[in-house]
């Protein structure tokens, strides 16, 4: 199956939609793609003149890979400008460096496995029926888009499990649910910026990025925020999906005391202190480049701005050292 070769909300022979970012993640195992993304990024932190990020179809590989993999999905399209797909591969790369078993290394056997459980579980909607709390296999086969086989979502699940995505937890009834791990969480980021990447695409073949999606990634990204101890209050988060001019059609509520999260729900609560909309693409410059220019916000603007900055500061703030090694400051915590 290959999720790059759909046409925008075309389904594969799996039950599969070209879902906005999910083709990024997979495809970065890639060895030429990991390669030359790493090379240009050594370059720039080197102080060297950056050029446009279009490798040759076929180019050979002056760096030997001890652990070859080609290329499954024959990804031979000229890429995005250097800086956007140096920011995917650093995204990703600082999502491997926070695996739970120690860091992966882009690539290698476990990294691909990992990236190909998260891109798949997010392409089946299996990880946006999860991001709502614990299913079952069959509540989690009853809750997703498209047409997808038991077989295929058993394959899905065991995937997501072996690569700490998702924790199994035994219910009182004797039936296992399954529960996205914080990892799964912060695994929206590289989701996130693939998303910008294909927004910004003169042709993409992904669909842009929908209500289940924008509800999914809001879902799984706010329980990780930590804000100062004086922010407190509801603020609600709304998308509008397709363009819609007037009030968002799609959202969430989040409440926050003393500066942690204590729920996240479905939909719009008039009764919120704070508010923000905008399209996909106004909050994806929120949230990727701390651009809130075109994101529209009102009521609690410090709750409001608080919660803003907190998703950027938690998926997005890294630095690129010299040697172009990643440094994340939750790693100093």
């Amino acid at each position: 199956m290959i999720i790059g070769a759909l046409a925008p909300n075309e389904l594969s022979e799996e039950g599969l939609v070209a879902r906005a970012g999910a083709r990024w993640v997979l495809q970065f195992g890639a060895k030429p793609k990991r390669l030359t993304l790493r090379r240009l990024l050594e370059e720039a932190c080197a102080g060297q003149r950056l050029r446009e990020y279009v490798p040759p179809p076929t180019a050979p590989d002056p760096d030997p890979d001890p652990d070859p993999d080609p290329d499954p999905d024959g990804d031979d399209q000229a890429g995005p400008g250097v800086t956007e797909a140096l920011l995917f591969a650093t995204s990703v790369e600082l999502w491997l460096l926070r695996a739970p078993g120690g860091r992966l290394e882009p690539g290698r056997k476990h990294a691909r496995a990992a990236s190909r459980a998260l891109a798949l579980g997010w392409a089946s909607t299996a990880v946006h029926a999860l991001a709502a709390g614990p299913l079952t296999l069959a509540q989690l086969h009853g809750a997703l888009v498209g047409d997808l086989s038991r077989e295929t979502l058993d394959e899905y699940v065991v995937g997501l499990e072996a690569n700490d995505l998702v924790e199994p937890l035994a219910g009182e009834d004797g039936e296992t649910r399954y529960a996205v791990t914080e990892w799964l969480r912060e695994g929206v980021a590289p989701l996130a910026v693939g998303s910008w990447l294909d927004l910004g695409a003169a042709e993409s073949n992904a669909a842009p990025p929908d209500e289940l999606d924008v509800g999914a990634a809001f879902l799984l990204t706010l329980p990780l925020l930590r804000l100062p101890e004086d922010v407190a209050g509801a603020c609600r988060l709304g998308v509008d999906v397709g363009g819609a001019i007037a009030p968002s059609a799609t959202g969430v509520t989040v409440r926050i005391e003393a500066g942690r999260v204590v729920s996240v729900a479905p939909g719009l609560d008039d009764d919120a202190r704070g508010w923000a909309a905008g399209s996909s693409q106004a909050w994806l410059d929120a949230l990727i480049r701390r651009d809130v220019q075109r994101v529209r916000t009102g009521g609690d603007e410090l709750l409001v701005r608080s919660v803003l900055a907190g998703i950027h500061e938690r998926l997005f703030s890294f630095t690129v050292n010299s040697n172009g090694s990643i440094s994340d400051p939750r790693s100093e915590d």
